[in-house]
């Protein structure tokens, strides 16, 4: 019995490095998008906005460096991460709003569709023709 103990805390202390190393990996790429975000800034001010347009595609390997040359402070990296934060939010609000109106169009149909009528049985119960002296029952 105590081994299934230990277990279980060994378990959990995996975890809890797991976690902690996925908190590292997050924030590395906080940072990663920080800068990226600070690179997109300076190129937006200092150049043209038809050129830089072209320029951020033409090679991907000096835009690489110049993201590396300028670390970003901590005041702007929390900057983007509420920046981040809101456009993750608008990004989800949208998404879910897609959703949304997909399923409606799919199993609802629209609101602007025109109501049609569809038969609860098949052309061949339509088509059935009765007796001569076929009388309905009655219901009580």
């Amino acid at each position: 019995m105590m081994i299934d103990v230990a277990t279980i805390e060994e378990q959990l202390a995996q975890m809890a490095q797991a976690i902690t190393n996925l908190q590292k990996i997050i924030e590395d790429k906080d940072l990663q998008f920080a800068q990226l975000m600070n690179n997109q800034e300076h190129m937006n001010v200092e150049e043209p906005c038809d050129s830089h347009k072209h320029a951020s595609f033409s090679n991907p390997i000096e835009n690489e460096k110049q993201v590396n040359k300028a670390p970003p402070t901590h005041d702007s990296v929390q900057k983007f991460t509420h920046f981040e934060m809101f456009i993750a939010a608008l990004f989800v609000q949208q998404l879910q709003e897609m959703i949304i109106n997909t399923i409606k169009i799919h199993y609802g149909g629209t609101t602007q569709s025109l109501p049609t009528y569809s038969k609860p049985y098949t052309k061949r119960i339509d088509a059935l023709r009765m007796t001569m002296g076929y009388q309905a029952s009655k219901l009580k």
